[in-house]
């Protein structure tokens, strides 16, 4: 276990319906490498590659506990289960979208706050932009960020 750092716990703090305090990421990647060769979105497959590298970032499958009233800052527990569906997802937008739909759609994805009862990151991928693209929108809680150096590609 390990407790929030104090800047951690004012940013969780400030948070607030409408004032989210998590980092969004928005990206554009070439689909090929996601989709089959018949060209459909191989969701299970990064869902069972982000499940297998989750196990190397640990804080990726922690929850926030808090501990009461005087009892100290919150503390990073280990989740008593893990369901990488409810961190990694996919949203179809109608075909051939543009940047501008998937910058409205990460807007709106933006806003809602990350559940605190599941470890504070969501990856969605949003498929069907332009060109056999695939957007991705990650979601991460600044007091959850895990270290970089540790997230290795596989």
């Amino acid at each position: 276990m390990e407790r929030l750092r104090a800047a951690d716990v004012i940013n969780l703090a400030a948070e607030a319906p409408g004032v989210p305090m998590h980092m969004t990421v928005v990206a554009v990647l070439d689909g090929a490498p996601l989709c089959d060769p018949a060209g459909r979105f191989r969701l299970d497959a990064i869902r069972r590659t982000v499940s297998a590298g989750v196990g190397s970032v640990p804080r990726l499958r922690q929850v926030l506990h808090e501990p009461g009233p005087f009892a100290g800052r919150p503390l990073w527990v280990d989740a008593a289960s893990f369901d990488v569906s409810k961190h990694v997802g996919r949203i179809v937008v109608p075909a051939p979208a543009g940047e501008d739909a998937l910058l409205e759609l990460a807007a709106l994805v933006m806003v809602r706050p990350l559940d605190r009862r599941r470890p504070l990151w969501r990856m969605v991928f949003v498929t069907g932009l332009a060109e056999q693209r695939i957007g991705l929108i990650m979601r991460c809680g600044r007091w959850s960020r895990p270290p970089l150096g540790r997230v290795r590609r596989r």
